[in-house]
Formats: C-alpha cells, structure tokens, sequence
C-alpha cells in the first residue's frame, strides 16, 4: 500500500468524524445563539415579565380610578372636595385665601406665638 493509500485510509474514518463534530456544533450554536435560539428565548422570557408587571400596574390604576369615579358619582361630599380643590370654587359668603407655593430657598420655620 502506498503512502496515500495508508493517509486516505487514515482521513476516511477521521473525516467523517470531524464533520459529524462540525455539524453538530453548528447546530448546537444556532439552537444557543440563533434567530430563535435559548438566548433569544431568555429575552423573550425577560421582555414577557416586564409586560405581565406593566398590565399590572395599569389594573391596579384602572381599579383605582374606577373606585374614585364611583366614589364621585355616589358621594356628594366628595365630589364637592374634589370641585373645590380644582376649580377653586367657594360657597356664598366663604373666603378663598391663595398662598403662592413656597420655593426650597423661600422655605423658613415660622415659631409658633405662645398664647401667655
């Protein structure tokens, strides 16, 4: 047998080996890192819980809101308070006093008068 006999001999057993390798380190490649790939399913997984917690939130002030507008309806004290407050409204006789907000720099404790 001549020297490329021996050699092909060799590489026909190894050769098939070292493609079956390759082969399947492609695919294990592309199942980790591929288009839909375990990372890719790790992001989804991540992205999936961030909304689950997001449509929480919004149920949770969807309810609120809810509670508050049914309050509105049914309670007129309520509903007075919460006129007062945003339009500024008073009754017949009452006094509105408006102070402007007080700035960080503007803030100072006033002492309170001792009544002796």
């Amino acid at each position: 047998m001549g020297l490329i006999a021996r050699a092909w001999s060799k590489y026909k057993v190894v050769l098939p080996v070292a493609v079956a390798y390759a082969l399947a380190g492609a695919l294990a490649a592309s199942a980790i890192w591929g288009n839909r790939g375990l990372v890719h399913l790790w992001r989804l997984e991540a992205q999936l819980a961030e909304l689950e917690r997001t449509a929480l939130q919004l149920q949770r002030g969807n309810s609120a809101l809810r509670a508050r507008l049914r309050r509105l309806r049914s309670d007129t004290n309520f509903l007075e308070q919460v006129i007062r407050e945003r339009l500024g409204w008073v009754r017949e006789g009452e006094i509105l006093y408006r102070f402007p907000p007080a700035s960080a720099g503007n803030r100072r404790a006033v002492p309170a008068e001792d009544g002796d």
